[in-house]
């Protein structure tokens, strides 16, 4: 049987560029590869590989695809577990009309009601429409579909939102009366709404339930314990669970502890704990570089992200240097947001607007004018709207005048109009003095959507 393979997952810190679109295409390209295999009589499809193609189709091109791909599917092959994993992605995109479709098609074809289906409406119906929860309930109650510890933990969290205590007490005994043992995640759910309810004696008595194993031998359990002990404020508690995981520490224990002694306010631990050993790379440089701008420390950031990008072979993401050059931006330090554009621009990302708008902020907040910026703008190929022209007007070094807005308007038509990916955070010209130069220049620029 072909199996599907894994393009998807959690990005570890290999890489600090976004990998989106690369997934899209090693999904395309695998599904290209089954059919090929298949055209060719090479591998034998069965329910199973179909399901896959499908998932895939779904996950690169959306449930039109899907629907498209099923009509070509052999009939013997359509079968529950074709029509189960499009129920799923019917439920990731929060499509409720097309989930309820599909389930009420599965009905009609007599397929017999599983948990897993149903634990997929309650998980659409806890983002959409809570009042069909209870319906769910009944439904599996009617043809005696026994709930799964999934089916619990979508319970246990719907009740936590509603802020009822007692309710996700009540699924709790359910659970030990049908000697099912709550997992870490109906734990720690229960422990955090006792906190949030102010009830921590509650809470300690959970946490202590979650310890009374070995946490070296265990040690899955950190990963719910240190967020949790820092939402009781309790630094000494952090630092016993993180003294277990230091040795060998794992990524998600290492960017766990990191936010823990961030919102602990103790940045000096966190730096100890980055250089301890942990496996460092564009995830944790985020998260430190993150910690040291929310305490102010903004140089520190700065000195930081470039030593460990200077050691690394790998960059760090876009979003960790924008962090940054969005604070010099605020501050208004050209010279040092010219710095880590240009660092931006060794690494490959300012082929977007998002870093121009902040280094033009820059300028316009220190009033200083931006010469060349129109050229260089120009000269990178970004695509520029009416908004961020009018935005480079207010840093020409002539003074917003008639002759600079009818340049900066030109821009719109010199490059292909779109939308700017990411929406400006620079202020647009007064109103007032905007009116003073449209009315001899009305019709003059063409308009658009994006504007």
């Amino acid at each position: 049987m072909l199996q599907r393979c894994n393009t998807g997952g959690s990005h570890g810190e290999e890489t600090g560029e976004d990998d989106d679109d690369d997934d899209d295409e090693d999904e395309d390209e695998w599904r290209r590869l089954s059919e090929w295999l298949e055209s060719r009589k090479m591998v034998e499809f069965n329910e199973k590989d179909y399901a896959s193609d499908l998932d895939l189709i779904a996950k690169a091109h959306g449930l039109q695809a899907v629907e498209n791909y099923i009509e070509k599917i052999p009939e013997s092959f359509r079968g529950q577990f074709i029509y189960e994993t499009l129920l799923v992605n019917c439920v990731s995109s929060f499509n409720k009309t097309k989930t309820e479709q599909v389930f009420n098609k599965m009905k009609d074809l007599k397929f017999p009601i599983t948990i897993s289906a149903c634990n997929q409406l309650l998980l659409l119906y806890k983002k959409t429409d809570k009042k069909k929860i209870i319906d769910v309930l009944l439904l599996m109650e009617e043809k005696n579909v026994e709930p799964s510890i999934f089916t619990y933990q979508l319970l246990v969290d719907i009740k936590s939102q509603a802020n009822d205590i007692d309710g996700m007490e009540k699924i709790v005994e359910t659970m030990k009366a049908k000697d099912i043992e709550p997992d870490l995640k109906i734990h720690a759910l229960l422990a955090r709404h006792y906190m949030y309810g102010g009830l921590n004696e509650k809470a300690n008595v959970v946490l202590h339930e979650m310890e009374r194993s070995d946490l070296k031998e265990n040690r899955r359990v950190c990963l719910y314990l240190l967020p949790l002990y820092v939402e009781l404020g309790s630094a000494d508690d952090v630092k016993r669970v993180w003294e277990v995981c230091k040795s060998n520490c794992r990524l998600d224990e290492c960017m766990n502890a990191i936010n823990a002694w961030g919102k602990l306010r103790k940045i000096e631990e966190a730096e100890a704990m980055a250089a301890s050993g942990c496996q460092i790379g564009p995830l944790t440089w985020d998260a430190l570089v993150k910690l040291y701008i929310e305490a102010g420390e903004l140089e520190k950031a700065d000195s930081f992200l470039h030593r460990a990008s200077e050691q690394n072979p790998v960059k760090p993401f876009f979003d960790t240097y924008m962090m940054i050059l969005k604070e010099y931006a605020r501050r208004g330090d050209i010279h040092n947001a010219e710095k880590m554009f240009h660092r931006m621009r060794q690494d490959g990302y300012v082929s977007r607007p998002t870093p121009y708008h902040s280094l033009l902020q820059t300028y316009i907040n220190t009033k200083a004018s931006a010469y060349g910026f129109r050229e260089r703008v120009k000269a990178d190929n970004i695509m520029v709207n009416h908004s961020f022209a009018g935005e480079l007007a207010l840093a020409d070094p002539f003074n917003f005048n008639r002759t600079t807005l009818v340049y900066a308007s030109s821009l719109v038509s010199d490059h292909k109009f779109g939308e700017v990916s990411e929406p400006s955070e620079l202020e647009e010209p007064s109103e007032s003095t905007v009116e003073d130069v449209s009315s001899d220049e009305a019709g003059s620029t063409g308009t658009g959507d994006g504007v």
